[in-house]
């Protein structure tokens, strides 16, 4: 068994993808255990209606942010000269501040035009919290990108360290300092947590290739149309796919309330929590390995294929065990308060499962420039999750959450189909 255990550990660190892995997954790691050991703390400060709000709030920018990077930070690991990767990070950087400024306006100062989609006065609030949301966490992110760029991994971990500690520590002192029946600590906590981990890897990019002197009127044009299927394709299918995710939010908001969409989140949660930094982790070092055997020449299918396999039986028996033991521990966990939302966890499997496994093999059509197919799928998964939840919103919550969840489910299958023909076409 000992010697099972070593060689195993050889091979594991022979491979660079795995130690990259292995390095941002331990940051993750340590930011979502201050997560997850926070929460049961923040679940008897806030309602369920407090995390409705949150949820809302986090579709808001979520979607926003998508917009706000022009998603030109994909194309940061891409060029292989260090000039254009330079000026690339000048665009990224500069569509950030462009369009969060523009917000401004759409969020806070006009933010009587969502009154329709809000039913409470007090709900409204969280609209100022968007256009700060919306900078630090697109800021973040290009950053991330630059720095996975030069393979700075350890960096990026301990950028996602501080982002929980931040956030985790401003919630819960916000939570105590409030008053009143709704709270907003669950958002200074977002935003704040976002701007320290900005901050951090802005400290940093001193110590990278970056140079201003790189940069250049003409490269900066030359560039933007180079890469310009990012903010023309890969911005609308990651809209379509975040469009997606939220829609259940607010269709859930307006036919059962705010607290039966806390529930929800709650749930989706409960599956994001442990399992989102495995995804993320394997995702970025997946598109890195794949756009270096692009340059290469190799065979791409063989190495989407293995990623599959394993993470689909790595990742089975956890999915099920959390499914199976959320209806009896929320309770306990999370306050009587909460106990509803441990039923949410077992309704979402299906989809929760799927996502996980399919999501980090799919980069495969970003690597391979195959944008336009991505998008067709995406529209596709946010016409068929408005389909399944508002057709089905006459149905009991439980129902229709099940029921759209096995729909969506079977349309990560077709997304699976079309990578691998992507990769075998394209190799």
């Amino acid at each position: 068994m000992i010697n099972y255990i070593r060689k195993f550990k050889t091979l594991f660190f022979k491979s660079d993808s795995n130690r990259n892995v292995l390095t941002l997954m331990t940051g993750s790691v340590a930011g979502h255990v201050v997560t997850i050991c926070a929460l049961p703390v923040l679940t008897r400060i806030y309602s369920p209606g407090d995390f409705g709000i949150l949820a809302l709030y986090l579709s808001v920018v979520s979607i926003g942010s998508v917009f706000c990077g022009g998603r030109y930070e994909l194309s940061l690991p891409l060029p292989k000269e260090k000039e254009d990767a330079s000026n690339l990070l000048v665009i990224a950087l500069a569509v950030v501040c462009i369009v969060s400024v523009i917000s401004v306006p759409v969020f806070i100062t006009n933010r009587g035009i969502w009154e329709p989609f809000v039913k409470e006065r007090t709900m409204e609030k969280f609209f100022v919290f968007v256009p700060f949301g919306l900078f630090f966490q697109s800021a973040y992110v290009v950053l991330t990108y630059w720095f996975l760029r030069h393979k700075a991994f350890v960096l990026e971990s301990k950028s996602r360290v501080l982002l929980a500690l931040v956030t985790v520590v401003t919630r819960l002192v916000a939570g105590f300092m409030e008053t009143g029946s709704v709270k907003f600590g669950l958002l200074w906590g977002h935003v704040l947590g976002q701007a320290a981990a900005m901050l951090f890897l802005l400290v940093f990019i001193a110590g990278t290739e970056f140079h201003f002197d790189h940069v250049s009127f003409t490269s900066l044009k030359r560039l933007a149309i180079r890469y310009k299927k990012f903010p023309l394709l890969s911005v609308w299918d990651v809209v379509f796919n975040r469009m997606a995710f939220h829609i259940p939010v607010w269709i859930i908001t307006h036919f059962f309330g705010i607290s039966t969409a806390g529930f929800f989140s709650m749930a989706r949660n409960v599956y994001n929590m442990p399992t989102s930094f495995v995804r993320e982790s394997i995702s970025r070092v997946f598109f890195r390995r794949l756009t270096e055997e692009r340059h290469n020449a190799g065979d791409s299918s063989q190495i989407v294929k293995r990623t599959f396999i394993t993470i689909a039986l790595v990742s089975f028996a956890p999915f099920v065990a959390i499914a199976v033991c959320a209806p009896f521990l929320f309770g306990p966990i999370f306050g009587e308060q909460w106990h509803e939302a441990g039923k949410f966890v077992i309704w979402l499997l299906p989809l929760a499962w799927a996502r996980f496994v399919v999501s980090p093999v799919s980069t495969t059509l970003i690597v391979y420039e195959r944008q336009g197919r991505n998008l067709v799928w995406q529209i596709g998964l946010a016409c068929l999750t408005l389909f399944a939840y508002y057709g089905f919103s006459n149905l009991a919550i439980g129902q229709l959450v099940l029921t759209s969840s096995s729909i969506l489910a079977g349309w990560y299958v077709v997304l699976f189909i079309i990578v691998i023909w992507v990769a075998r076409k394209y190799r």
